[in-house]
């Protein structure tokens, strides 16, 4: 265990019990990935199996430690995964949209109006900003009457945006960005993998982020 950097708390010889879970669950608070049982060469009491599941504490039974170890990388890095696209999903991704010349199609409620993406991803339910203000929600996305989760860069579409208004908050031409909360700027480093353009989209956000106001 030492030589794979895990930690143990207890080490112990006879079946797993009720109790063991127990303590493996207040590991649980602090430390997801250390909160699990090794029972090597060893049985697992059908009361500690049910409060396991119910728990949601991981026990890995066998009779050859070195696949226990193997069993247990490999559960760690699922975990990892998943608690990362979990993370990717709730995040904003950074964005630069350009207002395309002879395209906007309704001025207000909403702003219908085609745009190109310069740089990151656009998705329904963001805001949008213009000179560091934001300026409303994208509601909607769509090419050529098809509706689209999502559009990156190069595309052009067409997207509707309620509260906004063509003539108070932005015009032809205008490069809008996605609002992304401060909060986030830490996560999305961390989780988010951008490509250069993107990257530099964002250090523009973070520099125009000083608290975008409601126009």
């Amino acid at each position: 265990m030492k030589e794979n950097e895990i930690n143990v708390r207890k080490a112990d010889v006879g079946n797993v019990t009720k109790k063991d879970v127990i303590e493996a669950m207040s590991v649980k608070e602090n430390d997801i990935y250390n909160a699990v049982i090794f029972c090597f060469n060893s049985e697992i009491e059908k009361a500690a199996e049910e409060e396991a599941k119910a728990l949601g504490i991981k026990i890995f039974k066998g009779n050859v430690i070195y696949t226990l170890l193997e069993e247990y990388k490999t559960w760690v890095a699922g975990q990892k995964k998943h608690e990362k696209e979990i993370k990717q999903a709730q995040l904003v991704y950074p964005a630069k949209i350009k207002v395309l010349p002879g395209h906007i199609f309704r001025k207000s409620e909403p702003a219908i109006f085609g745009i190109e993406v310069i740089a990151g991803m656009i998705k329904p339910k963001v805001m949008l900003t213009n000179k560091g203000k934001i300026i409303g929600i994208i509601e909607a996305l769509q090419n050529e009457g098809n509706v689209l989760a999502k559009a990156e860069k190069g595309e052009r579409i067409a997207i509707s945006v309620s509260k906004a208004d063509a003539e108070k908050n932005f015009k032809e031409n205008d490069m809008l960005y996605v609002h992304v909360p401060e909060k986030q700027f830490e996560d999305i480093e961390k989780y988010l993998e951008l490509d250069d353009d993107t990257k530099k989209v964002f250090e523009e956000i973070k520099e125009k982020s000083s608290k975008p106001k409601q126009e």
